[in-house]
């Protein structure tokens, strides 16, 4: 990770990489900006669009409508008026077919569990269907067809719905620099 200056902002390379299928340019794809106490997250889209968002919003709190883990990808339901974080599914449920953000507190059925719709987020080993390594940094993430899985490939079949970017991988987790993105049925 190299760090570069910009009129006293510190900037931090973040994600450097390609798009998948594009021979590897070295480009920087997003960074983050850290002005006195406030981060800001850039990221860059193979379109060439700027993205920028605030210091990350803080996880939100719903009840879990089923045991969820730490790390997998999170949907919101309407359960007799009542919204409920389940598991995302690229082939489930019309409503578990839209990705909300990556459960950062996991909980069993009925209690408490927190998502993270912005920012960085850990995703365990176990819930991506084959583990990152360090030529997928800058590769987008998507919606798995594994419940609340996570995948470096666009499904064949089922909803395709970009989460996010690969940020840093090794030690039993990846970062990703959550980036919910509309869904494509």
């Amino acid at each position: 990770m190299s760090e570069l200056r910009r009129g006293g902002a510190e900037l931090m390379r973040l994600l450097v990489g390609t798009v998948p299928g594009v021979p590897p340019t070295g480009e920087l794809i997003g960074y983050t900006e850290k002005i006195g106490g406030e981060t800001r997250f850039y990221t860059i889209s193979p379109e060439g669009f700027v993205r920028t968002f605030a210091s990350p919003i803080p996880p939100v709190t719903f009840t879990a409508g089923e045991d969820l883990v730490a790390g997998e990808l999170g949907a919101l339901i309407n359960d007799v008026g009542v919204t409920r974080l389940v598991k995302a599914d690229a082939d489930g449920t019309s409503t578990r077919q839209t990705a909300a953000g990556i459960v950062t507190v996991g909980a069993l059925t009925g209690a408490s569990a927190e998502i993270a719709t912005t920012g960085p987020a850990a995703i365990p080993d176990a819930e991506w269907d084959v583990v990152p390594v360090a030529a997928d940094i800058g590769s987008p993430v998507f919606m798995s067809l594994t419940p609340g899985n996570v995948t470096l490939t666009s499904p064949g079949s089922g909803t395709i719905q970009r989460v996010g970017i690969v940020a840093v991988v090794g030690g039993g987790s990846t970062t990703v620099l959550v980036q919910v993105g509309q869904p494509v049925r």
